[in-house]
Formats: C-alpha cells, sequence, structure tokens
C-alpha cells in the first residue's frame, strides 16, 4: 500500500514544475503574506501552509506543490487503512489503494496548492478514525474525529457538509448509543470551538463569506445543472470504476455496523445536489467508497466469481482510467499541451500560463510612466491571480504590490491611499470610465503559447483624472464571487 502512495508522489512531484503557477496558488501565497483568521472564500489553514512553504522555500513552484503531493499519497495510504478498518483483507486494502490512487478526481486534485487536497486529506483521516471507532465501539475516539473534523473547518467551509452527514448518521443508525455518552458531544464542541475564531473575523467584517458562498452557489447552479453534476462525477470516479463505487455503497448500508458511514456518503451527495455545489465537492468522499468498494468486491470474489476474472476486469479498468493521465498530470510539454484540447477540457491549465508575459507587460507600463508619477500611482488589478502574479513573479523589476477588489484583496488595500492615477490591469473599459475622466490604453495582456485563457486579450489601461479617491471609489471594485 506504500508502494501504492510512493509511486503516485513520485510521478506527481516528477511533472510539478510544469506550466506554471495555478491564479489559486498566487492568491494563497498571497493570502499568507496577511495571515488572519479569515479570508472571504476559505478558512486560515491553507494561507498558513502556505506562508510556512513561502518562508522556507521561497516562492518556488515545486516546492509549493510538495504538501499537497505528499497530502495525496497519504490519501492513498489512508485509504487502505480504512479498507482494513471496515473489513478488509489484503486484497481489498491493495485495490482500495490503487483505485485511489488512479482516480481522476485526486490525480488533478493533488498537483496543486489548493484547499481541496488538504480537505480531503482531512477527511480521509476522519473516515478512518470513524471507521475504528465502529469496529471497537471505542468512545474516545470520537475526541480525535472532533480535532480532525475541526482541522478540516479551518481549511474549507464544505467540510460541514460531511459534519451533518455524521449526525444524520449516528441518530439513523445504532451508533445513536453513543449519543447518551459524553463524547461525541465533546467532538462536535472541539469542532465548532476551532471555528471561533474565524466566526469572530466574519462579524467583524460583515460576514463576506456569506456573500461570497451566495453569488458562489448561483453560479454553480448555472454550471453545474444535475446532467453536468453527474456526468461529471462519472469521470472523476473513473467511468469503469463506477461499479465498484456503488459496491461501495452497498456494502455501508448492508454492513450494519459500519451504515452510519453511508448515510454520511448519502446526506452528503443530497446537500450538494441541493444548495448547487462544484462537482469536485464530493471528492472527500471517494477515498471512502474506494475503501468500502474495494472490501466489497473481495467479499464477493470470495463467495461467487473467479479472482482471475475479476483481477483481469479491474485491472483493465484502472488502465483505461489512467489514459487521459495528462488531464490530471502536466505529462505533455507546455508547448504540445497549448496545441491540444487539453487546456479547454481542464482549465486549471490555462490558469498556470501568461503570468511571466504579465508581469512583463505591467512592468513595461510602469516604467513608460515618469518617475516623479510613479510615487502617485498605484496599481490595481481586476483578478487576485493577476494581482498575485504583479506581488511574487516581478523578481527585481521594481513594481509596487498591487491592489484589487477580488475577494480577500479587496480587504488588503491600506486604509488611506494617495493615487493621481491608476495603473489598471483586466478591467472593461467602460467600468474605468465610469471612475477616471481620461483612460489611455498603454498595453496588452498575452501569452506565447496563444491559450485564450481569462487574461488573454484584456488590456492595461493608464487611469488618470479621478472622479474621486480610490478610498471612495474602493467599494465600486468590490467582488465577492
Amino acid at each position: 500500500m506504500l508502494a501504492v502512495a510512493a509511486i503516485k508522489v513520485l510521478l506527481t512531484l516528477a511533472f510539478s514544475g510544469r506550466y506554471g503557477f495555478h491564479r489559486d496558488e498566487l492568491y494563497y501565497l498571497a493570502s499568507g503574506q496577511h495571515l488572519s483568521w479569515g479570508y472571504v472564500d476559505f478558512p486560515p489553514f491553507t494561507p498558513l501552509l502556505a506562508l510556512a512553504d513561502h518562508a522556507l522555500l521561497g516562492t518556488s513552484l515545486v516546492g509549493l506543490r510538495v504538501l499537497p503531493i505528499l497530502a495525496g499519497g497519504a490519501v492513498v495510504a489512508l485509504a487502505s487503512l480504512i479498507a482494513r478498518e471496515l473489513g478488509g483483507g489484503r486484497f481489498a486494502q491493495i485495490l482500495a489503494a490503487v483505485l485511489t490512487a488512479a482516480s481522476p478526481l485526486y490525480l488533478g486534485a493533488n498537483l496543486l496548492f489548493q484547499t481541496v487536497t488538504f480537505e480531503q486529506l482531512w477527511m480521509a483521516v476522519a473516515f478512518f478514525l470513524i471507521a475504528r471507532l465502529l469496529r471497537t465501539d471505542d468512545p474516545r475516539l470520537w475526541l480525535l474525529v472532533g480535532l480532525v473534523l475541526g482541522l478540516g473547518l479551518m481549511t474549507k467551509y464544505t467540510v460541514l457538509d460531511v459534519g451533518l452527514g455524521i449526525a444524520v448518521g449516528v441518530i439513523l443508525t445504532r451508533a445513536r448509543h453513543h449519543l447518551a455518552t459524553p463524547w461525541p458531544w465533546l467532538a462536535a464542541g472541539i469542532a465548532l470551538a476551532m471555528l471561533v475564531p474565524n466566526l469572530v473575523w466574519q462579524a467583524q467584517h460583515g460576514w463576506p463569506t456569506l456573500q461570497y458562498l451566495q453569488n458562489h452557489q448561483a453560479d454553480n447552479r448555472r454550471e453545474f445543472p444535475l446532467p453536468v453534476f453527474l456526468t461529471q462525477t462519472l469521470l472523476f470516479i473513473g467511468p469503469l470504476v463506477v461499479p465498484v463505487f456503488v459496491a461501495g455503497v452497498y456494502y455501508l448500508f448492508r454492513a450494519a455496523r459500519y451504515r452510519m458511514l453511508g448515510w454520511t456518503v448519502l446526506v452528503v451527495l443530497l446537500t450538494l445536489l441541493g444548495l448547487g455545489g462544484k462537482t469536485y465537492y464530493l471528492g472527500p468522499v471517494y477515498v471512502l467508497l474506494y475503501a468500502a468498494g474495494g472490501v466489497q468486491v473481495e467479499d464477493t470474489i470470495r463467495r461467487r466469481l473467479s479472482r482471475r476474472w475479476v483481477l483481469a476486469a479491474l485491472g483493465a479498468a484502472v488502465a483505461i482510467d489512467l489514459l487521459p493521465l495528462p488531464i490530471g498530470i502536466p505529462i505533455l510539454p507546455e508547448a504540445t499541451m497549448a496545441q491540444t484540447p487539453l487546456w479547454q477540457i481542464r482549465s486549471d491549465y490555462a490558469d498556470m500560463v501568461g503570468w511571466p508575459e504579465l508581469v512583463t507587460a505591467v512592468g513595461n507600463a510602469w516604467s513608460a510612466i515618469p518617475a516623479a508619477d510613479q510615487k502617485n500611482t498605484v496599481i490595481v488589478t481586476e483578478n487576485y491571480g493577476e494581482a498575485g502574479a504583479i506581488d511574487f513573479l516581478s523578481g527585481t523589476s521594481g513594481l509596487p504590490h498591487a491592489l484589487s477588489g477580488h475577494l480577500t484583496y479587496y480587504f488588503w488595500k491600506p486604509p488611506h491611499v494617495d493615487a493621481a492615477q491608476v495603473l489598471a490591469v483586466g478591467f472593461d473599459y467602460d467600468f474605468l470610465a465610469a471612475h477616471f475622466g481620461s483612460v489611455v490604453q498603454v498595453g496588452n495582456l498575452s501569452n506565447h503559447d496563444g491559450i485564450r485563457n481569462q487574461e488573454y486579450g484584456r488590456k492595461i489601461y493608464l487611469c488618470t483624472l479621478p472622479r474621486n479617491s480610490l478610498d471612495a471609489m474602493w467599494p465600486g471594485f468590490k467582488q465577492f464571487r
């Protein structure tokens, strides 16, 4: 099992330096430099990791990705351990590890430094602890479950869905006898107590995450209607592995001891469908179902089927699932990738190119401003990716830190900015013309691969004659989506 995890780690690490920083990675690096108990779109744990990584390794692409890659390897190992706790033998444990390692969703998620991978890790640990708790009936394990769920809540708010699923599962199954003890209540108290500092930050800043979630939910409903959600889920699981996945659901409901986990999975799915979530939000339960599916397959082999045929079928399924490996891991050189539809199939790749060119274009526009005027000029970008690129990839170009109204960048503007002019990056002309008397184009954004990502074709403008102070205009720059 450790060998399977090691293979995945080494394979992902070998290609981790390809293409460039993802826009989200630049945002997390910036968040780490503004350490706080809260951010508009995520809790504080991942920025803390980004701060530590940057302090140790500087602005290193491979260095930043080591932690999520190792976390992905740990999830593979945990899949095997969960299978063992669910009653699986060696075959089930190996199968769980292999399916998790080859999962199209996990292959893609475990490359980038984002909250997703760390959420998957915490939930894998939680499922392992709950499976052991259900097997041994040791209620003291609830304390560790509470601690891990608390860390999960400090990583990603979608952990609340899993927490709800666990609560419903306890109430609806024989695990409810634990409610007569203090242990699950202490676990809930620990998890919620760890979230309190974040809630205080939210209250102090006007509950921006609620505004973000409301906008985000509306966007998700448009982008992920039910047919799209279900289709992408099948692709993320691995189309030919779906029977094992379904077998995992069957096993969790068939085995009375572990039925609580079955209800957890069902509640998470229904919550995402009801509230409107992205397809990958279901990812944290994949490891549980790969593990449970491995146990069910092992049990079926013992009673009914030829192991030889089952192994052949599963081997073929895993091999076919790995055919689109370049979608999950940047195996292809950037120039080759740009000539294929890969960057359209996986928009993450489009979001990883063009940042050096952006910094160069902004640097050229900045250099054209007389030195005396630069003192009264600020750079404002349309989104956090552009701001992060300027803040972390400009090197010794002399560019000042960028401002942006996008998500938590909105709160990082100094209390007072005295600016006679603004170098605006990525904005629409009409938006700027509403705020400035003069808006002159001084640059273009592009990339050498010709990938038409979010920045491609946008303009750089020098804006003068502000109609109001930047401080007064700033609420109009706010984007919480």
